[in-house]
């Protein structure tokens, strides 16, 4: 009996260990995560979306300090700083994205108007500006084309849009009362991540070949190997000397413009 007795003891003193430990487990706060994490939220996703932005938005800005042209550098820092402002927009004002009042539904359209404009402005660019395509008068193409034939740039004109809209799935919210479900982005971020790499790729093809094209036919018009000739090299130094403070407050302008617009993004996160 003394022996069954002290088997028992043992048996309850065990159970009583488990349901306390079981206790502790409920009780224990669970583990922060990148979707629960504010850090993650408010510091590193910001910055990770922003930075690359912002540093290209400089390096456009540098240029035209350099070459003191505004077209194209502050077209291209342009472009550079709406999709900044953008996406700071939508890291820091998810759950307004995602809600259904009136004012939510007004700055929702407002967002989604500017995230538009600016993904077609940025398509524009890359057809236009980096692969010289677009041309009315070469059937929206250009005049000399290296690839053997022509539907390679018209699928990659519509290939290029397409990938440009599906790359900015990623800024919509998920969530209950969000247009896209909360597991959505678990299942398409690696697809769209994919292609928005096949996308970048298929651009360096098309812009490398715009490049030595454009340089081909500057070595044509000046001679192989000889520097151009600029008659009024004079003039357009002093040109440039009389226009610097003017290019100086024109990018000071431009940069405090962007930070404004990050800091309001900042400041009205919810």
């Amino acid at each position: 009996m003394d022996a069954l007795a002290v088997k028992q003891g043992a048996t309850l003193l065990q159970q009583q260990q488990a349901a306390g430990a079981g206790a502790a487990m409920l009780a224990r706060p669970p583990l922060e995560t990148c979707f629960t994490s504010l850090f993650f939220k408010r510091a590193l996703i910001p910055l990770l979306s922003a930075l690359p932005l912002w540093f290209r938005f400089l390096q456009c800005l540098r240029r035209y300090l350099v070459t003191r042209q505004r077209w194209p550098h502050i077209g291209n820092a342009c472009k550079y700083a709406l999709s900044h402002s953008i996406v700071l927009f939508s890291v820091f004002n998810s759950s307004a994205l995602a809600g259904a009042s009136v004012m939510t539904s007004t700055y929702k359209a407002l967002w989604l108007c500017c995230m538009v404009a600016s993904t077609l402005y940025t398509y524009w660019w890359d057809v236009y500006m980096d692969w010289g395509l677009g041309r009315w008068q070469h059937g929206m193409l250009r005049e000399e084309l290296m690839y053997p034939t022509r539907v390679v740039y018209y699928a990659a004109m519509v290939a290029d849009l397409f990938m440009r809209f599906a790359w900015t799935v990623t800024l919509v919210p998920t969530g209950a009362d969000a247009p896209l479900p909360e597991n959505f982005m678990l299942y398409m971020a690696p697809m769209l991540a994919a292609g928005e790499i096949l996308r970048r790729t298929m651009w360096g093809f098309f812009r490398l070949e715009y490049e030595h094209l454009c340089t081909a036919a500057f070595h044509r018009k000046v001679g192989e190997g000889a520097p151009p000739q600029v008659a009024s090299l004079p003039s357009l130094a002093s040109e440039v000397q009389m226009s610097g403070t003017k290019v100086i407050v024109e990018v000071a302008v431009l940069v405090v413009m962007v930070l404004s617009v990050g800091v309001t993004a900042a400041l009205s996160a919810n």
